[in-house]
């Protein structure tokens, strides 16, 4: 462990921004890899248990980042007409952009 301990301060500053950017990039992999595994589940998305705990769960969770309502997006093109109305109303709106957002 102090090795470990060792060999990150040595790193510095741009050691710390690699690692950060290798956190994200897997966090992004591991919502692209739920995605194309949940489309081929698209009949459970008819019941709430299974909503609450794929949407309200995990997609809310992490829905500030970046790339999150991208892959949220993608699995809605696939599952919207299995989704119960009140489901996809909440999906709808809680995608819908800011105020904060700003346009490139």
């Amino acid at each position: 462990m102090s090795k470990f301990v060792s060999d990150s301060t040595e790193i510095g500053g741009q050691g710390l921004f690699f690692l950060k950017k290798m956190v994200v990039s897997w966090v992004c992999s591991v919502f692209s890899l739920q995605v194309s595994l949940l489309i081929h589940v698209n009949d459970e998305f008819s019941t709430e248990d299974f909503c609450t705990v794929i949407f309200d769960e995990f997609f809310f969770a992490g829905l500030a980042r970046d790339n999150v309502p991208k892959h949220l997006l993608k699995l809605l093109w696939y599952i919207y007409p299995k989704l119960p109305t009140v489901r996809l109303q909440t999906l709808v709106k809680a995608l819908q952009p800011t105020s904060q957002v700003k346009m490139k």
